[in-house]
């Protein structure tokens, strides 16, 4: 549609007649909203100049919706440091803290991060938003995963279904010759891999890695706290991996110790240049100390200003003032802090900010805990269904377990012991499904069901050798003898109909840990009259190819088909997948790792959960071993009260131990229990271990309590994308560059049906080699009505709908829109006036707001958009302030009046305030100068410490080898390898003072006349 001016204001050409007395007339749409009709002498063509100058003092204004565009345009052309991309560009619901590790990892120089957020809280999310920042910046190439094997399947949903991400799971053998190859291809390609930890650790894998290091931009690392112990071939692994890589996450959900050498060995893997030395490390932690103190203080109000000053000077005291001499931020803080109180308490999110960036692993290390987050979360309401056996069910059970004791105790092979332990759950799982299992070939062999046992007792190689087990007479016989008889499903269905009386209509997951145990299930219910979907590890899943992904089809059916109230699931099968809308769960049977229960009800019990309780319905068989765990390593923990947080590494090793005691030898009911309690106590001790050093870290390392108080700032300050303006962005691109396309909102969901024309879908098609998204948009289209696409701008939406196709900021039709106003600038008007409604933070009066864009060169370039905001006097405000005026301007405002425009003052007053800028612009400069140098001096105390300790280390070898007369060839190694490394050193030193020095330049990219009334 042409747009023309008149008389200073922007309109668009609605309609044209005549001629008229030789002239034609049009009829022009202002901005204001009003339509006038004006004789084509009156009107120009609209010339949307890059001189931003010429046309604010010729008063050439545009509206709101023209300076969102401008500035839409300007943060998807260049990547801005002070825009979150991620915010609004992935399928998931918005929860503050999970953009924390974001914020955190934006303010790390080294950008490694350790991930340590108690279970349940989204680490997975958390990694993907900082991959999605990452792409967005142009900081993305080549990606690697790496986690346990049983998270591969979810890491590689993940990332497609929520992020748009293509991730391929490679095999040992596939990642050592995607490595072989990579030099011969010119490096990896847009490399997304996952790997699994195991296949990792292989020797042919480390051996590649070692000879030809992957060139990742990205490295994260699942499940972290498998590499905590140095002397691993894990350990070993991820360290070749993570050396070079110039980004790493490292997630883990266990508490971080502080008390042992923990923390220092996954930070050594993480950050090796910084953590190289354990003294060093427990140096760093002992300084850092008053200034988490300090965090913590820095919170109260009013300002305990005294107490805050005693924790500063105790960590800069001694040998800490290496650590923060002559340093920015500890200066500011206490320029705050001796002020008066009044001004003081002006400042105090500031001074909070400061102390934060004093904090010595604050840019490493981040933890969020449940009850950091949810306060009122929903409450556990477990309720026990014992169960009394017929005398034959007892029988069965009896034979079965002595069966396996046999078995266990013979120190067999590990696949006859695998197999023996897989024989024992199934029995107690399920009788009848066991039952069938066992007769049907009169031997017992780990087939397909042993991928669902428990992961404690997994054993690849173990299952792959395929050993059976010849069962015993007893066994048999007892089975013979069950007939149809089959106690716990009949207490199953008492319990559904309980639940139909007290809560009718409502979703239902049962859990069992056997794939025949479900189909047993499956068919039962079925024959009652219930209709049931079922996911396990035979359940194919394929996020990327909607006509395989069979795991997917049955969960959309379980959540929106009202007559499916009941999923089967397995662990395996429910892996990475969150049920906050179903609140009641079924264990049909009782795995005895506890965390595999928790794992259960984490499904459940999450972010999000929409009720106030979770019902968890716990069926047991009196006289087994299962019942007898329940009753006291259950009940001793509380499992079923509270959440346990991540005991995996204890209860892994405990779990093992009572199975061994319990299985290995024929004990009595009395002995059992005696086993078990002790089993109960000990994990109980642990647990309160585990709460103290949790205390003692939040001591040691801190917690950032002022991260929405950031990001709530950057959402009201313009510095995020918002979906409305990339709508009429788009909008706009398609009614200027293809016509034959167009896109119709549907009726209040937020979803948009995009109506292809030829000349769209070729030039999508043009950009499937720069873009894989661009498969995916083609392969969605063909299954649709032909030429069209349902999509949404809006994340919330995508997330309810994941049929929709989120255009967000990456999306390759957004990629064609910035092309063309890159290569037709002239269509975005970078001057506007508007009314915004005046509030406590932005009184009643004029102002005039100057957009720059900020280029930062400090070893690398940088760029940002900073809004400078004058008042009616002529006053620059502060940047809180031009924040704020800023946000409303592109969110909250509307078409204004032009006032009476004279272009020389108008000049005038720009050059007065562009003078203004340059100086704030200088004043910046310095800033920036004094923060980067003093995270450089914290760097290079860091790197001088380790430094003077290895040197006389080295040094001491040297004089005693001298002393005692060693072999020359021995010396001049010793006295080679400390050249070296005072070389090392100095190079090193040279190139993070190289850091320090920080350049700015600024360019007028838009201007906006504010009116707040």
């Amino acid at each position: 549609m042409q747009r023309v001016s008149h008389r200073a204001q922007v309109g668009e050409v609605a309609a044209v007649h005549g001629p008229m007395h030789d002239e034609y007339w049009y009829s022009v749409r202002l901005q204001t909203g009003s339509t006038i009709k004006e004789p084509q002498s009156a009107l120009t063509a609209f010339k949307a100049a890059t001189d931003v100058q010429g046309l604010f003092t010729s008063g050439s204004f545009g509206g709101p919706a023209d300076l969102a565009r401008r500035t839409t345009y300007l943060k998807l052309e260049q990547p801005l440091e002070n825009t979150l991309y991620s915010l609004g560009a992935s399928r998931v619901e918005f929860y503050p803290h999970q953009y924390k590790p974001l914020l955190r990892f934006l303010d790390s120089e080294a950008q490694r991060l350790l991930i340590a957020d108690e279970v349940g809280l989204g680490k997975t999310i958390e990694a993907g938003l900082i991959l999605v920042e990452l792409r967005a910046r142009g900081q993305l190439r080549n990606v690697l995963v790496t986690c346990p094997a049983a998270l591969v399947t979810k890491w590689q949903e993940e990332m497609w279904t929520r992020f748009d991400e293509e991730f391929r799971v490679y095999t040992a053998g596939e990642f050592h010759t995607a490595l072989r190859e990579a030099p011969e291809r010119g490096g990896l390609q847009r490399f997304r891999g996952i790997i699994s930890l195991p296949s990792l650790r292989q020797d042919r894998v480390r051996e590649i890695v070692a000879a030809y290091p992957p060139d990742l931009d990205l490295l994260i690392v699942d499940e972290a706290h498998h590499i905590r112990n140095a002397d691993t071939l894990t350990h070993e692994a991820v360290a070749l991996v993570s050396a070079g890589v110039p980004a790493a996450l490292f997630l883990t959900a266990t508490p971080i110790h502080l008390g042992n050498r923990d923390l220092y060995n996954l930070l050594a893997v993480l950050d090796p240049g910084r953590f190289d030395d354990l003294t060093t490390f427990n140096d760093v932690l002992h300084y850092n100390a008053p200034i988490v103190e300090a965090e913590r203080l820095a919170r109260i109000r009013p300002l305990p200003t005294d107490e805050i000053l005693k924790r500063l000077d105790a960590a800069e005291g001694g040998s800490g003032r290496r650590f923060f001499q002559n340093n920015y931020y500890l200066g500011e803080a206490r320029r705050i802090l001796e002020a008066p109180t009044a001004e003081a308490e002006k400042e105090a999110y500031r001074l909070e900010r400061l102390i934060q960036r004093l904090n010595l692993l604050n840019d490493v290390v981040t933890r969020t805990r449940k009850r950091d987050v949810i306060s009122d979360g929903a409450q556990r309401a477990p309720k026990v269904f014992p169960i009394d056996p017929t005398p034959e069910e007892e029988a069965f059970y009896e034979a079965v377990t002595g069966f396996v004791r046999d078995q266990h105790g013979g120190h067999g092979s590990s696949a006859a012991t695998l197999a023996a332990i897989t024989a024992q759950r199934q029995v107690a799982s399920c009788m009848q499904a066991a039952k069938a299992h066992f007769l049907e070939r009169a031997r017992y062999a780990l087939g397909a069901e042993a991928s669902d046992l428990e992961q404690e007792w997994w054993d690849g190689r173990a299952a792959e050798d395929g050993e059976e087990l010849p069962l015993n007479t007893a066994v048999i016989h007892a089975a013979r003898a069950l007939g149809d008889a089959d106690t716990k499903f009949d207490t199953l269905l008492k319990v559904l109909a309980k639940l139909d009386e007290e809560e009718p209509g409502r979703k239902i997951i049962i859990f069992a840990y056997f794939k025949p145990t479900l189909a047993y299930l499956e068919r039962r219910l079925t024959e009652q009259g219930y209709s049931t979907v079922r996911i396990d590890g035979s359940v194919r899943s394929h996020p990327n190819d909607p006509t395989k992904d069979e795991r997917g089809r049955a969960i959309r059916q379980f959540k929106n088909d009202p007559d499916v109230r009941i999923l089967l699931s397995s662990e395996v099968g429910s892996e990475g997948l969150d049920f906050q809308f179903c609140h009641i769960l079924v264990n049909y049977d009782l795995p005895w790792n506890p965390m595999r229960v928790e794992q259960r009800i984490g499904r459940l019990d999450r972010l999000g959960q929409e009720a106030d309780r979770i019902l968890i319905m716990n069926l047991s068989t009196r006289g087994t071993i299962e019942h007898r765990i329940l009753s006291r390593l259950y009940s001793r923990i509380g499992i079923f009260r509270r959440s346990l947080g991540d005991l995996e590494a204890i209860l892994g090793d405990e779990i093992r131990e009572l199975t061994r005691d319990l299985l290995s030898r024929h004990l009595t009911p009395a002995e059992e229990e005696e086993r078990i309690e002790r089993a109960a106590r000990a994990v109980e001790a642990r647990h309160l271990d585990l709460e103290r050093l949790e205390q003692e870290s939040e001591r040691l390392v801190g917690r950032d309590m002022g991260f929405e108080q950031r990001l709530q700032r950057a959402r009201r300050g313009g510095e995020i994308i918002d979906h409305d303006d990339l709508q009429r962005l788009f909008s706009e691109y398609l009614e200027a560059q293809h016509p034959d396309s167009r896109l119709e909102a549907a009726a209040f969901d937020g979803s948009w049906t995009l109506r292809l024309g030829s000349s769209l879908e070729t030039a999508l098609r043009k950009r499937v080699h720069r873009d894989p998204l661009v498969l995916r948009t083609l392969h969605r289209m063909d299954q649709r009505p032909a030429g069209s696409l349902r999509v949404t701008f809006n994340p919330q939406v995508a997330f309810s709908d994941s049929t929709l196709e989120l255009l967000a900021s990456h999306h390759p039709l957004m990629a064609l829109a910035v092309d063309y106003y890159r290569q037709f600038p002239e269509q975005l008007h970078p001057v506007a006036s508007m009314r915004v409604e005046a509030s406590d933070e932005l009184t009643a009066g004029h102002y005039l707001l100057l957009l720059h864009n900020l280029t930062i060169r400090s070893g690398r370039e940088r760029h940002r958009l900073q809004p400078y905001l004058f008042d009616e006097r002529f006053e620059l405000l502060d940047r809180d302030t031009a924040s704020i005026a800023f946000g409303k301007a592109l969110r909250e405002s509307e078409q204004a009046s032009i006032p009476e425009w004279n272009a020389e003052d108008a000049a005038a007053l720009l050059a007065q305030a562009e003078e203004e800028c340059l100086k704030a612009v200088a004043t910046e400069q310095q800033e920036m100068r004094a923060r980067q140098s003093a995270t450089v001096q914290t760097r290079l105390a860091t790197l001088r410490t380790t430094y003077d300790r290895r040197r006389t280390d080295k040094r001491r070898r040297l004089r005693d080898a001298q002393e005692t007369g060693a072999d020359p060839r021995y010396l001049r190694l010793l006295e080679g390898t400390l050249r070296n490394m005072e070389a090392e050193h100095e190079a090193r030193v040279a190139e993070i003072e190289m850091e320090a020095d920080v350049s700015l330049s600024s360019e007028l990219v838009a201007i906006a006349l504010i009116e707040a009334s």
